[in-house]
């Protein structure tokens, strides 16, 4: 499933953690330091790993701000900051 405020990455999500499943050179989620495998574990310092709670904090959000995302990496956490675009 993509999450499309997030231009460029997508995810396999299920009832318990929201994984990274690709991204897409270029990309605001490549240039924030998104990987294959990372985990969103917050978004905007709101804990959540429902999709579509992602979905609906990204878009409270104006294009172009930048929003933290937690994310889950090798077994540490993390803070990136995503600057929201456009969908292509």
């Amino acid at each position: 499933m993509w999450v499309p405020a997030i231009p460029g990455s997508n995810g396999k999500f299920s009832t318990q953690r929201l994984a990274i499943g690709n991204i897409t050179k270029g990309s605001p989620a490549d240039a924030a330091g998104l990987k294959l495998g990372d985990t969103i574990i917050s978004v905007s310092n709101q804990k959540t790993s429902n999709p579509w709670r992602v979905q609906a904090l990204l878009w409270q959000s104006p294009l172009g701000s930048t929003v933290p995302i937690g994310i889950m990496r090798d077994q540490k956490r993390e803070i990136l900051n995503v600057k929201l675009g456009e969908l292509p």
